[in-house]
C-alpha cells in the first residue's frame, strides 16, 4: 500500500485506528478527529480513504495552535522559515561549505570502497 504524499503544508503524523468487524470489511478512523471514518474491503483501502479525507480537511482550513496561556498562532511549518536567510551576508559561504563537505564525503565514500574482495 502506498499512502499518497500530502500536498498539505502540515507535516504531522496521525493515528488511524483500523478494525475488522467481519471478514472482508475494514473500518479505519482517524483517532481524535470525529467524522474521519471509512469502510472498505481491504485494510489499505480504508486507510487510504481516511488519509484522503484528512488531507482534504487540512487543505480546506488552517491549524491554529492555542497554548495554555491563551496565545494563538497559525501553524505554517513549511513557510515559517522561507526567506529567513535572504539578507544573511554569510549565506553564500554557508552554501559553499555544504558543497565542499558533500564533495569530501563523496570522495571518502569512494576511497573506502573496493572492488577487491576480502576474505
Amino acid at each position: 500500500m502506498t499512502i499518497p504524499q500530502s500536498v498539505s503544508p502540515f507535516p504531522v503524523a496521525y493515528l488511524i485506528r483500523v478494525t475488522a468487524p467481519s471478514p472482508g470489511q475494514f473500518i479505519a478512523e482517524a483517532v481524535g478527529l470525529p467524522g474521519l471514518c471509512a469502510t472498505a474491503d481491504t485494510r489499505e483501502a480504508a486507510i487510504e480513504q481516511v488519509w484522503t479525507m484528512l488531507d482534504q480537511r487540512l487543505a480546506s482550513g488552517e491549524l491554529v495552535l492555542v497554548t495554555p496561556n491563551g496565545s494563538i498562532g497559525t501553524l505554517q511549518p513549511r513557510r515559517r522559515f522561507a526567506g529567513h536567510a535572504k539578507d544573511d551576508p554569510d549565506f553564500d559561504q554557508y552554501l559553499e561549505e555544504i558543497r565542499r563537505f558533500r564533495e569530501e564525503a563523496d570522495q571518502q565514500q569512494c576511497s573506502n570502497s573496493s572492488s577487491t574482495p576480502t576474505t
